[in-house]
């Protein structure tokens, strides 16, 4: 019961019924996400039971054709056991990759607004910060930084582990070459880095990685990449520096 709670806990909300039962099919299809070691049948059984029971309780809202678990302190609280106890992101990231794209758009979203929820949780920035190491963190992986769709994740932990988020992301930046940023990193992407980075630029404690981030994302660009980047490093390091004195970062902008 528990591990098919935590694994609908894991999307705010998790599309159940009609054109958006896919998410529904999805999750208890995916061993990886709810980790119940049965038979497909007996797995079924046990979701259907708990979204019957825990509707009666009142502890599982039926909003139109999604589900979600409420009230929000259990559904972060179930989201933090599973990722305690799962923490291994990059598997479930690459596996959502590989859905079908509007499927994939809507788990992503799902799961980003749980991750965003969670920035009251007293124990969250201890688990982000542990997954976004850059020596031992599973969202230490250029599968999960550099997708369309993973990259999106990092807007959202970027609110609840500023610090750990701009290290990681500076270090898997700092680990590929100008030029494999400028012709491979995908643009959607990039965009989304661009805008976690910016957010995470308001802390003071991690302006540094996260400048250093956008620098080099500054420099990668070209000609053929729309101008994500560039107008808007100078902006930052002039007024984060006035706002609270941090460290002057020099960015050259190279050209061919």
């Amino acid at each position: 019961t528990i591990d098919a709670l935590r694994a609908i806990s894991l999307f705010d909300p998790l599309g159940k019924d009609n054109v958006v039962g896919d998410e529904y099919e999805y999750v208890t299809h995916s061993y990886m996400i709810h980790h119940i070691k049965q038979q497909q049948n007996v797995v079924d059984t046990e979701f259907k039971d708990v979204v019957r029971d825990y509707e009666n309780r009142q502890l599982l809202e039926h909003e139109g054709s999604c589900i979600r678990v409420r009230p929000r302190p259990l559904a972060e609280w179930l989201t933090e056991s599973w990722l305690e106890k799962h923490g291994n992101f990059a598997e479930v990231i690459e596996n959502i990759n590989k859905q079908e794209d509007e499927l994939k758009r809507r788990l992503f979203r799902a799961l980003s607004n749980r991750i965003k929820q969670m920035t009251n949780s007293k124990f969250a920035p201890q688990i982000f910060d542990a997954l976004n190491n850059p020596q031992t963190g599973s969202f230490h992986d250029e599968r999960i930084a550099f997708s369309k769709a993973g990259s999106q994740l990092f807007l959202s932990m970027g609110v609840v582990s500023p610090v750990m988020v701009a290290k990681n992301l500076n270090s898997l930046l700092q680990s590929k070459s100008i030029n494999w940023l400028r012709e491979v990193l995908d643009s959607d992407a990039r965009r989304n880095l661009v805008w976690a980075l910016e957010n995470i630029c308001r802390y003071e404690v991690a302006f540094k990685d996260a400048a250093k981030c956008l620098a080099r994302l500054a420099i990668a660009e070209n000609e053929d990449v729309n101008r994500t980047v560039c107008p808007i490093v100078p902006f930052i390091l002039v007024w984060y520096k006035s706002k609270f004195q941090a460290e002057n970062i020099f960015v050259t902008r190279t050209t061919k």
